[in-house]
């Protein structure tokens, strides 16, 4: 199912590194750093093949054989940045769709608490009826919380939602999405086609994903918190030896670095999809058994270093995703701060009569 209307700081921080050289300046944050378990590597991984497919949407509808419509997406969009609240209602949402029976629908499927915004995770409610659910159970009560009311209550504000089940796999759920079966070749947002749309409408500015039991939720806002440059970064598959690795960036010009740090040594990334000036950026790697850590370092020609994430490394093979420290190129340790419609919105319901029962997208 997908929504859409139709009309629709970080903290700043500038230190010296010694990564480059001495006379660089790193932008600093907690932008991509995982905080309460959000996000997850599947929900990242969903974000970096967003921003891929926004960079280069001739290419990556090329193969779709069931993509009518493709020729009307030839303009890349800019990115979409990662935005920690938005991840939060995502992934609530499959946690409380499973609650409630497993029905695959944008609005929720009860009438909400008014502060599940804040007791859910980190707080003390998991999603399900008894803490999230006005009456402690499923149900309208009097009616259920729309998908945009459920999104305004993590204080964001909503843009646009996709939903879909029964995938493991980040990218095999976002192809379930991109490449949706349409037989019409008119271009515009309609129910056939309207995940494809979302996932590439140019209005949209942030986004969260949230992953749950084979749930998978994209929230989309038109506002953005965040200011970047590279917007996010991910390994795929998420295990093994054979790993790709994958990162965003969008600038006025194209990085003059563009590199992976894998356990403190630095690799050269290139273009994979996309152009220099906002494209995503490619590593392939043959790694040994055991536990890897890495993170992403670019430099803009103006001498600006950003990482992805702001602090510490993600893991690969590890007894956990993020780790609050890192090493650095030269051989050092860095620590960070870790811690472990139109005008009604019924007109963007990807669904029927029965509810969606088209390979279980909405």
């Amino acid at each position: 199912m997908s929504y859409q209307p139709g009309s629709d700081i970080v903290r700043r921080i500038y230190v010296m590194i010694a990564l480059f050289s001495m006379s660089e300046w790193l932008y600093a944050g907690d932008y991509g750093v995982v905080k309460n378990g959000f996000p997850s590597w599947e929900e990242r991984t969903v974000l970096v093949w967003t921003n891929r497919a926004r960079s280069d949407p001739v290419s990556d509808l090329k193969d779709c054989t069931v993509c009518a419509e493709k020729d009307c997406y030839v303009t890349p969009s800019k990115p979409l940045t990662y935005d920690y609240n938005l991840n939060r209602a995502a992934r609530f949402h499959c946690a409380n769709l499973i609650s409630c029976g497993g029905q695959l629908q944008h609005d929720s499927p009860c009438t909400l608490v008014d502060n599940i915004g804040s007791i859910y995770l980190p707080g003390d409610c998991d999603g399900s009826a008894s803490c999230a659910c006005v009456g402690d159970k499923c149900g309208c009560n009097p009616s259920c919380t729309s998908w945009a009311g459920r999104i305004s209550m993590f204080g964001t504000s909503p843009s646009g939602e996709n939903a879909a089940y029964g995938f493991s796999d980040p990218v095999q759920t976002f192809y379930q999405w991109f490449w949706e079966p349409e037989s019409s070749t008119d271009c515009g947002f309609r129910h056939t086609n309207g995940h494809r749309v979302n996932i590439l409408n140019n209005s949209h500015a942030s986004i969260g994903v949230g992953n749950y039991n084979n749930y998978w939720t994209q929230d989309f806002s038109a506002s953005s918190k965040s200011v970047r440059r590279l917007y996010s970064g991910t390994h795929y598959p998420k295990g093994g030896t054979n790993i790709e690795f994958r990162a965003n960036w969008a600038d006025s010009s194209g990085p003059s670095v563009a590199s992976v740090i894998i356990d403190g040594i630095g690799f050269d990334m290139n273009i994979e999809r996309g152009s220099p000036t906002n494209g995503t950026y490619l590593y392939k790697a043959v790694l040994s058994n055991g536990c890897h850590k890495y993170y992403f370092s670019f430099k803009s020609t103006s001498g600006i270093v950003e990482t992805f994430p702001d602090e510490g490394a993600y893991g690969i093979n590890c007894n956990q995703d993020y780790f609050g420290y890192r090493e650095s190129a030269d051989g050092g340790i860095s620590n960070g701060d870790s811690e472990f419609k139109r005008d009604s919105y019924p007109d963007y319901v990807n669904d029927d009569s029965n509810g969606c029962n088209c390979n279980f997208i909405e």
